[in-house]
């Protein structure tokens, strides 16, 4: 697993941690901050794996790392899948707290991801809607080798106070974004 912080921790902490005070100021400046040095610590970090690696699959959690991922990888032996956990664009995720949909970093985002996904070796999506919503915005991606893997939790089969069993706890690792909706 590499992130932005994968060998170069000390250099990019300094970098995030202006973000949070960007964010106060100005969302959009925040939001093209942070995808820069975002992508920026990525594509280093995988260069360095990279190098020393023949055939392998990248599996990037989101465009601006599958960007990254392009930019550094060696070979096409060395394939790029993207995760697809969003709704139409990876922008929309940031409009609901700090980027103004359709402004000049937003419409920025989009137009990267129009360029990027289309240069992929496939896309694994999270649900069906998520297929939809990117296709209908970007329909180039349905030539895409694709795979939907719906999330494998399943409903309960009976009222609570008919279980038998002890109940366990489902972990969600990311942000808790109202856009995820969480409580569903």
């Amino acid at each position: 697993i590499l992130t932005p912080l994968t060998g170069t921790r000390s250099l990019a902490l300094p970098i995030f941690a202006a973000n949070s005070i960007l964010r106060r100021c100005n969302g959009s400046a925040a939001v093209a901050w942070y995808l820069y040095w975002h992508k920026w610590f990525l594509r280093q970090a995988l260069r360095k794996r990279l190098y020393s690696v023949d055939d392998c699959v990248i599996y990037a959690q989101s465009p601006t790392a599958a960007h990254a991922a392009l930019q550094a990888r060696k070979s096409a032996h060395q394939r790029i899948f993207l995760a697809v956990h969003f709704m139409t664009s990876y922008a929309d995720e940031f409009a609901t707290e700090n980027l103004k949909p359709h402004g000049r970093v937003s419409n920025k985002i989009r137009q990267d991801e129009k360029l990027t996904i289309p240069q992929l070796d496939g896309l694994v999506y999270v649900s069906e809607a998520a297929r939809n919503c990117l296709e209908a915005w970007l329909p180039e991606v349905a030539s895409l080798p694709t795979a939907v893997i719906n999330n494998f939790v399943a409903a309960p089969s009976c009222k609570p106070q008919e279980r038998t069993q002890p109940q366990r706890d489902l972990v969600s690792i990311g942000e808790l974004r109202r856009l995820k909706n969480h409580s569903y």
